[in-house]
């Protein structure tokens, strides 16, 4: 008989162990998976509470999941969290052919609204979503797939101004049940929408993450104030810089490039 749980936790080690304790004390249920026979053999003396990727569908689905695991990492305004989510794509075409299971339990026609109510949530406790977007899925990607893409981050700006995300796009590589597709070379066989989602991204990146959120970030102690400083200085003076080397690269490539650029620029700055 199949049993379902809300945490599964791997590793019976002291941190995987006081996790489960403390989420199943808020009222969740957990699965503690450990690899070795015996738990506490080996010795393990030490351990961290540091999440790393999550699931938008995972964060809105279970209310109370996330209040939970941000009062056990005591996550808060001068303690955020950094978490990497699979963006992937704003086309519902491309989520429904490739990645429906990432949806569950809601459909691909609800793509739109589980990004921005995810990124609501997950800013409101505390955690800032790190996307990666994939470029040329299963090379498969077509000029309105990527244009999709665009208006639903611009969505995002417009809707919540005070948003905290960054954007990453990143070549396709055939893993798993796509193992057999072909590699998509991002720098030779992207189209100007492609440009468009990469350049999007970026200004996204340039003018709500550098310039806004990521100046709270690396506060903890003198050696981190001055550190902070010094990184936010110089992506703050830099930052702009991949942005120009896009707009030359869309001239020399031709008037489709240019005019895609020209486009973001006039309808989702």
């Amino acid at each position: 008989m199949a049993r379902y749980f809300d945490v599964v936790v791997v590793g019976a080690g002291p941190i995987g162990g006081y996790l489960s304790r403390r989420l199943n004390e808020h009222g969740h249920s957990v699965l503690l998976l450990e690899e070795h026979d015996e738990i506490g053999r080996p010795f393990q003396c030490a351990g961290l509470v540091n999440p790393t990727h999550g699931t938008l569908s995972g964060a809105i689905a279970d209310e109370h999941l996330l209040p939970s695991l941000s009062k056990i990492t005591n996550a808060g305004p001068d303690n955020l969290t950094g978490i990497q989510c699979g963006f992937e794509t704003g086309s519902t075409r491309l989520i429904e052919k490739y990645a429906d299971r990432k949806l569950a339990p809601y459909s691909p026609d609800e793509w739109h609204w589980v990004v921005k109510e995810g990124v609501k949530t997950l800013n409101e406790n505390y955690w800032i979503p790190a996307f990666t977007l994939i470029m040329g899925l299963d090379n498969d990607e077509q000029p309105e797939d990527g244009w999709e893409t665009i208006r639903l981050i611009s969505e995002l700006e417009r809707e919540q101004p005070e948003a905290m995300f960054t954007a990453t796009p990143l070549t396709f590589v055939p893993i798993g049940l796509l193992e057999k597709s072909e590699f998509y070379d991002m720098g030779q066989d992207n189209d100007p929408t492609q440009l468009g989602v990469m350049y999007k991204t970026w200004q996204h990146n340039f003018k709500y993450g550098i310039q806004k959120f990521m100046t709270k970030t690396g506060k903890h102690g003198t050696a981190g104030k001055l550190k902070g400083a010094a990184f936010n200085g110089l992506a703050r003076s830099l930052g702009g810089v991949p942005l120009g080397a896009m707009e030359r690269y869309a001239r020399r490539k031709g008037k489709e490039h240019e005019r895609v650029i020209a486009k973001i620029k006039a309808e989702y700055w």
